[in-house]
């Protein structure tokens, strides 16, 4: 009784894990930027943080894992591409990780949504989702190449600034 006692707690225990991602708040506008999540069963909180290399304050969590998880992250303001895929196998001895490249579509404060779900699957079929984390990460996009943006908007109107000056030559 005792050993089938200590064996559910073992698979207790095993169902939870620490998970740790970066949270950039700040971003320059028009350059890349990415955002790493990595899950360890083996791991406790203050060891997790140290497999985050990518910028910015690092948060954590202890969530409910299984064999299969997807991970995704999805933002209206960005232009997101996934670098690992979304849905892995966990090891129970080693790191997963994911990541992302998000790259700003226009300056402001905006959101990415980040989404961890546990895959269940039945006889090879997956039959539920089951969504362990879900997170809403506020990034500011910087300003720092406005000028640029607005050459893009206006670049017309500016041309046309330069017309008189190419046909009437250097004033006197």
């Amino acid at each position: 009784v005792q050993r089938n006692k200590r064996r559910q707690m073992d698979l207790a225990e095993k169902a939870l894990s620490y998970v740790a991602f970066n949270t950039p708040d700040k971003i320059p506008y028009g350059e890349p930027s990415y955002i790493q999540f990595v899950l360890d069963p083996r791991l406790d909180k203050k060891q997790i943080v140290k497999l985050v290399k990518e910028a910015g304050p690092v948060a954590t969590a202890r969530i409910k894992i299984t064999r299969e998880m997807e991970v995704t992250l999805t933002g209206k303001k960005f232009e997101i591409t996934a670098i690992s895929a979304e849905k892995q196998m966990i090891a129970l001895d080693d790191a997963t990780e994911w990541k992302w490249s998000i790259l700003p579509r226009e300056p402001g404060k905006h959101r990415v949504h980040l989404v961890v779900n546990a895959i269940i699957r039945v006889d090879g079929v997956e039959m539920k989702r089951s969504k362990s984390f879900d997170r809403t990460i506020e990034i500011e996009v910087t300003g720092v190449q406005q000028t640029v943006i607005f050459m893009q908007d206006n670049w017309p109107w500016l041309a046309l600034g330069f017309v008189p000056l190419v046909f009437l030559g250097p004033v006197r």
